[in-house]
């Protein structure tokens, strides 16, 4: 997209509008449905991915109301469709469902973040709204391996309070994972 990504959730719902009121206004509610589907799927296909894609994915649950919303702008009547003329009520659902479409890509462009986003300690990942480099990088308290690491020295601790691991074998198992944890070797 030339235009930037708010200008383009801007003018959705405009071009929208833009394309189908003229038929709408006409009584050609076919026309009507028919642009408005245009622009729902447009939207689907377009805006959703660069707005998840910009706010890493944190927006996925918000965009995918939109798709599914979309799922039902398709299904409205309209010759082109399946043969059967759309109504006036047509056209307006059509038109609402856009406007609600709309509503959940403003809400969920508010999802992109100008701080940085850390995957693992001490890697900077510049967020996609093009936030400044930060002079530190932050550091989890926690990583994904001290937490299976702490998940697995408790399984193995559990099978020998309940008899169902040896405790040779727990103590081995659980002697290694928090040696590999604190990183020494041979414990």
């Amino acid at each position: 997209m030339t235009a930037s990504l708010q200008d383009s959730i801007d003018s959705f719902v405009n071009d929208a509008n833009t394309a189908a009121l003229p038929y709408y206004n006409a009584g050609e509610y076919d026309n009507a449905v028919e642009a408005y589907k245009a622009a729902g799927n447009s939207g689907a296909e377009g805006l959703g991915p660069a707005i998840d894609e910009r706010t890493h994915g944190n927006s996925a649950s918000v965009t995918h109301q939109a798709w599914v919303l979309n799922g039902q702008l398709a299904k409205i009547n309209s010759g082109p469709f399946n043969g059967v003329a759309s109504t006036q009520a047509d056209a307006d659902n059509a038109r609402g469902i856009v406007q609600r479409m709309w509503t959940l890509y403003q809400g969920a462009y508010k999802m992109i973040t100008t701080k940085p986003v850390t995957t693992r300690p001490g890697t900077f990942v510049p967020s996609a709204a093009g936030g400044a480099a930060p002079t530190t990088t932050s550091t989890p308290s926690l990583s994904m391996g001290a937490l299976l690491g702490g998940a697995l020295v408790g399984a193995a601790v559990i099978g020998v309070a309940v008899g169902t691991l040896p405790a040779a074998v727990g103590g081995a198992v659980a002697g290694t994972i928090l040696g590999a944890l604190l990183g020494k070797k041979g414990t």
